[in-house]
């Protein structure tokens, strides 16, 4: 599996190549079980950088809410990375346009991350449209 976004954020790893990765990776057509193992090996390059860690784990539990798992389990992940305090608003935004783009997600746990992130961090005009809320 070559993922070059991987390949670039080994080279560099900073905010920008962890948020490209993680978008690339996200949308790739793989089962969920390569992703798991190729998040595994980005976690090994971030060693103890915080924010690099958060960006890479928030996008891991983009992919988890994906996987047969109990729809607590995927919340309480998704309340984890919102609460996370090395993520700033505009990668939640990012993170949550593309798992809502994606449709990847049961809408049950759509709506939670649209909730929570309004709840939590507040929510842009652009994203309350997108997530059909109806004062943008």
């Amino acid at each position: 599996m070559d993922i070059q976004e991987l390949d670039k954020f080994k080279e560099d790893p900073s905010v920008a190549s962890a948020m490209q990765f993680g978008e690339a990776l996200t949308k790739k057509d793989l089962n969920i079980e390569d992703k798991r193992l190729i998040f595994r090996e980005a976690f090994k390059i971030v060693g103890s950088k915080e924010k690099l860690e958060a960006i890479i784990n928030m996008w891991a539990v983009g992919t988890m809410i994906e996987a047969n798992l109990p729809y607590t389990q995927k919340i309480e992940a998704v309340r984890q990375v919102l609460k996370d305090k090395e993520l700033t608003p505009s990668m939640i935004e990012q993170w949550a346009t593309v798992i809502y783009d994606l449709n990847h997600a049961p809408k049950d746990i759509l709506d939670f991350i649209a909730i929570d992130i309004r709840n939590i961090r507040g929510i842009s005009k652009e994203l309350k449209a997108r997530l059909g809320h109806p004062n943008p």
